[in-house]
């Protein structure tokens, strides 16, 4: 499941560019853009600094849901906008594998020869 494979991102964005790359992984979990634009406005500014912000699926609810500003208006409820976010946040790890492993394969030339009998 290829659920961010088109979301690479440079290793250095800036701020506008940043805020797209994070409305685009909000909009396809379906997290809010609010959450998204206070992550950018905190330095996250790649799908690399997303998944380091936490280091664990528990911690996306200690560490950025619950840190976000008290009038935050929740969407949803912040019991599913934090799930949301823990989905978004695990997904990263598989896109990462999938896109080392389409390398991986690229670089053994294993895609480029054809499956013989």
């Amino acid at each position: 499941m290829a659920t961010l494979e088109n979301m690479r991102a440079p290793q250095v964005l800036n701020k506008d560019q940043a805020r797209t790359l994070m409305r685009q992984v909000a909009d396809k979990f379906k997290f809010q853009h609010s959450v998204a634009d206070w992550m950018v406005d905190k330095g996250v500014m790649s799908l690399q600094d997303f998944q380091q912000t936490v280091t664990s699926k528990e911690e996306v609810e200690t560490k950025i849901i619950d840190m976000m500003p008290r009038e935050t208006q929740w969407v949803d409820s912040k019991m599913v906008q934090t799930a949301r976010m823990r989905i978004a946040w695990a997904s990263t790890f598989q896109a990462q594998l999938e896109g080392e492993k389409k390398q991986s394969s690229a670089e053994s030339g294993q895609d480029l020869l054809p499956l013989t009998e």
